[in-house]
């Protein structure tokens, strides 16, 4: 028989949290230092199949088609629901809530999508659950959800569903797939009902509110598969069939890549976690002046300066932080700049030292739209 815990089986991740469900139906809670807070439930063979956290409660889905709402705090057990599902819950993600209650958007592997709402009888006191059923299997639903306050985002092997929470639970968008050979597609929605969503290579958006209106994102072809995808600040993070981590803007522009392979992942805002081995990684989609200040860091003044150029080109008020930067690099390379003495290969070195400098400064003034911020350095 298995000993210990059991081997991985799903993962979560909160601003609080991160949780390593297991097929031993346990679910180990760390912090973010990842030292283990808490473990929830008891050893048995009912894996955990999926992993949602949100303050200082879990929910764990369950091979058998059991939910179980947890205080991972107390490590007690608010809530079991083993009459929403027959089959295994393959993903949940805690969607709207109330001031007293929760609520929880569920998938299963029979493509079953259902809301829990779990209503606390006295604050602080136990909880009571309600099932609604938003797609019956007849849709064929794909084990990929996204959830925010106000709506819930999934596909199907034909097309993506919007599904929005008020004023009455209903679909809002259905949204047919591209011209792909691949089934299903990984989405993700905002409160404001900005759909992104790649399938297989084909990364696109839709404003799900209002039809066709525009939206802030330049659709582009993926160099591999989507498997998996995480909004973020700068744009979006996508985990590719190639285990490449790759970060695409809004522009449709691929700003960093990194090799990522792992079974198991999740994420908040603007950091992934994944299960390497038995090893948690963290990767952080950083902002565009923290990659900025880390190539200051390391001396790399042209990459900082040609990344700034790519800041301003997003954000126009990035650019007082663009004369700034050039201001400092300016300041370093007059402090450095090699002495002027008589020989003439001494008056040659330092000529082409201040030539490149003129050089770097007009084209990076150029390139940013300002050329006026010249005499703003000088």
């Amino acid at each position: 028989p298995e000993l210990g815990p059991g081997a991985p089986a799903a993962l979560g991740a909160s601003p609080k949290f991160v949780a390593l469900g297991t097929s031993r139906g346990l679910a180990l809670v760390f912090d973010h230092f990842q030292e283990v807070r808490r473990v929830l439930g008891t050893a048995s063979s009912d894996s955990v199949r999926c992993v949602a956290l949100e303050d200082d409660v879990a929910c764990l889905g369950h091979a058998s088609g059991t939910l179980i709402l947890w205080d991972v705090v107390k490590g007690s057990q608010l809530r079991k629901v083993d009459d929403a599902f027959a089959v295994s819950v393959e993903k949940v993600e805690f969607c709207c809530r109330g001031a007293s209650d929760r609520a929880v958007a569920a998938i299963d592997s029979s493509g079953v999508v259902n809301r829990i709402v779990f209503r606390q009888r006295v604050l602080g006191g136990s909880y009571l659950h309600e099932v609604e059923c938003l797609l019956d299997a007849k849709s064929n639903v794909t084990p990929w959800l996204s959830v925010s306050s106000t709506y819930a985002a999934f596909s199907s092997t034909s097309a993506s569903f919007v599904v929005a929470f008020a004023p009455s639970v209903r679909v809002a968008v259905t949204w047919p797939r591209p011209q792909s050979e691949v089934d299903n597609a990984v989405v993700s929605i905002n409160d404001d009902g900005i759909l992104i969503r790649a399938w297989g290579c084909d990364l696109d958006a839709l404003n799900s509110t209002e039809e066709g209106a525009a939206v802030d994102f330049v659709p582009c072809t993926l160099p591999a598969n989507a498997v998996a995808l995480c909004v973020v600040a700068r744009g979006v993070m996508i985990l590719g069939r190639d285990d490449v981590l790759r970060l695409i803007d809004r522009k449709g522009r691929q700003l960093d890549a990194v090799s990522f392979s792992s079974d198991y992942i999740a994420s908040t805002r603007d950091t992934v976690y994944a299960l390497q081995g038995n090893e948690l990684q963290q990767i952080e989609a950083r902002s565009a002046q923290q990659r900025i200040a880390s190539l200051v860091d390391a001396g790399e003044w042209l990459e900082a300066l040609s990344s700034q150029v790519d800041a301003v080109g997003d954000d126009a008020s990035e650019s007082a932080n663009a004369i700034d930067l050039l201001r400092r690099y300016v300041a370093l390379a007059v402090a450095n700049a090699p002495a002027r003495r008589a020989a003439t290969r001494q008056l040659d070195l330092a000529r082409s030292h201040f030539k490149m400098l003129a050089s770097v400064c007009v084209e990076f003034c150029i390139a940013v739209t300002d050329s006026a911020s010249v005499s703003h350095v000088f």
